[in-house]
């Protein structure tokens, strides 16, 4: 077994796709359903390590570099909400350090953790209502996550259907570059587009990093596409459909669909694809980083493109925005997730 910080008590077999553990398990531990284990190094979001119960297997075998424990006298799904917390981590601090070779391993003996002082409701009762209700929350995230997933894919295979039907169109059919230019500084709000979509320049970086002289940046209106030409082959390519209007470094390219032709979530979806990532590959040219590529705009507006009737491209956007709206609502109560597990403990 090894401990995810994200998916819990989990075959090493799932997580590394291979078996990292010595052949030899005489001096792993033998852990059994409902016990807990410590992974005392760092992990994204856990930066005094993970505290996971074992809820999938019957038993595994864990290495000694980890802690493992049962309970008594607490409601077990009470405690594993209570390690999700963190509340414990200022104990932790109090009597830790970072490992000798400064990879995140805590010098945390198995002793010092087991003499951590914890605020634990004494009413069984109490135990019980509080974990009930965090249960809840933490299966419905769960089943969003799920059902997202399994939308993503069956959203992947109807683009890979619709992808070799109709008409075939080479892109400069398609799309239209804009060069409109902000005149003055600041006229306009910036934009970055970003493998993970178009957000304010502000609200991304949480600081402008725009020079305070944005005239001359491109205008980027409603329902237009931007790329970058050296990180279009990491799927940084978007739609602006949030915002009326912004500006975006002339470093980007704008286009406008010819939207008698293409709907403009289709044509995302398909540019997104992996088919288009490796074409952007071939039409460019490795840069000065090893991951930036140069894209070679004359070969790209040659990359041929099939197009189904619009009726079918609409699939696609039906699609998405039901993703979309089902991440806005994961996203919710991993914020409401948050604050109770902040706020229901000591």
């Amino acid at each position: 077994m090894t401990i995810s910080a994200q998916q819990g008590l989990i075959n090493q077999y799932d997580y590394f796709d291979k078996q990292v553990a010595s052949l030899n398990l005489s001096n792993y531990f033998i852990i059994k359903k409902g016990e807990f284990a410590y992974n005392k190094s760092y992990s994204n979001g856990y930066p005094y390590g993970a505290i996971k119960r074992l809820d999938f297997f019957e038993q595994g075998a864990l290495s000694s570099l980890y802690i493992c424990f049962s309970i008594n006298n607490v409601n077990s799904d009470y405690l594993l909400r209570y390690f999700d917390s963190g509340k414990w981590n200022k104990q932790v601090v109090l009597i830790s350090g970072e490992g000798a070779r400064n990879h995140g391993l805590l010098n945390l003996s198995s002793d010092d953790f087991f003499n951590i002082n914890m605020m634990i409701s004494p009413s069984r009762e109490e135990q019980m209502k509080i974990s009930h209700f965090l249960n809840l929350i933490f299966s419905k995230i769960k089943y969003l996550e799920r059902k997202i997933d399994v939308l993503k894919k069956y959203k992947e295979g109807i683009l890979k259907t619709l992808s070799k039907q109709g008409k075939t169109f080479v892109l400069r059919d398609i799309i239209c570059e804009e060069n409109v230019r902000t005149k003055t500084s600041n006229e306009y709000p910036i934009l970055s587009s970003t493998s993970e979509g178009i957000f304010l320049q502000n609200d991304y970086f949480n600081h402008q990093v725009a020079s305070n002289n944005n005239a001359g940046y491109k205008i980027v209106k409603k329902n237009q596409v931007v790329f970058s030409p050296q990180n279009l082959w990491l799927g940084n390519i978007n739609l602006n459909d949030k915002f009326e209007i912004g500006a975006v470094s002339p470093s980007y390219k704008v286009y406008s669909l010819k939207r008698d032709l293409i709907d403009p979530y289709y044509f995302i979806e398909y540019m997104k694809s992996p088919y288009m990532l490796y074409q952007y590959k071939l039409c460019s040219k490795q840069g000065a980083s090893v991951v930036r590529r140069n894209l070679d705009i004359d070969s790209f507006l040659r990359i041929k493109i099939k197009l189904p009737t619009l009726e079918n491209q609409q699939t696609i956007k039906i699609l998405q925005h039901h993703i979309s709206n089902l991440k806005n609502l994961l996203q919710k109560l991993i914020k409401i997730k948050k604050y109770l597990l902040a706020n229901m403990f000591i």
